[in-house]
C-alpha cells in the first residue's frame, strides 16, 4: 500500500486548522512550512488526526513513509506518554521509534523533522500512563496532528 498525499498548500491548510495549535505551536509551524517550502523541496504531504490516544493501537499510516511533524496536546493532569512505532499495525511498548511525555493540563508538545523520519514499515501511535507501556491511558492521552510524507 502507499500512503495518499496531497501538495503542500493544502496540508498546511488542514494542519493549521488542527486544535492542536497553540499560539508558541503556531509559530514554529509557520516557520517550518517556511522552511519546507524554500528548502525542503515542498513535499507532498499527508494530515492525519489522532486522538486522545489510549493503550489502544492507532494506526497513522500503514505503509512506508516519513514523518514531518507530531504536535500534540492534553487536556489532562496525569503524565502520559505517546509513543510511536515503525509499523503498518502495532504499537510496542519496548521498540518505539518516537516517545513524548506530557504533563500538566493544556500542555502542548510538538516535534518537527525538516528532512522526514523515515518509517519502512508505517506508522502507529498509543498512549500509557507509563513509560514501559504498562498502564494504558483510557482518558489522559493526547491528541493531535500528525504530518507525514511519502518515503
Amino acid at each position: 500500500m502507499s500512503i495518499s498525499t496531497q501538495d503542500i498548500v493544502r496540508a498546511k491548510r488542514r494542519f493549521f486548522n488542527a486544535p492542536t495549535l497553540t499560539a508558541p505551536l503556531y509559530q514554529l509551524s509557520v516557520t517550518f512550512f517556511s522552511w519546507l517550502a524554500q528548502q525542503g523541496g515542498t513535499p507532498d504531504l499527508q494530515v492525519v488526526e489522532f486522538g486522545p490516544l489510549s493503550s489502544t493501537d492507532v494506526v497513522i499510516a500503514d505503509a512506508p513513509c516519513k514523518i514531518y511533524a507530531i504536535v500534540q496536546k492534553k487536556t489532562t493532569a496525569t503524565a502520559s506518554y505517546t509513543k510511536g512505532t515503525d509499523s503498518a499495525s502495532t504499537g510496542s511498548d519496548a521498540a518505539s521509534e518516537y516517545r513524548q511525555k506530557i504533563e500538566g493540563v493544556n500542555r502542548s508538545m510538538a516535534a518537527y523533522y525538516p528532512t522526514g523520519f523515515p518509517m519502512a514499515n508505517g506508522f502507529t501511535m498509543q498512549g500509557t500512563t507509563t513509560a514501559d507501556g504498562g498502564t494504558g491511558s483510557s482518558t489522559d492521552g493526547a491528541y493531535g496532528v500528525v504530518l507525514l510524507g511519502a518515503p
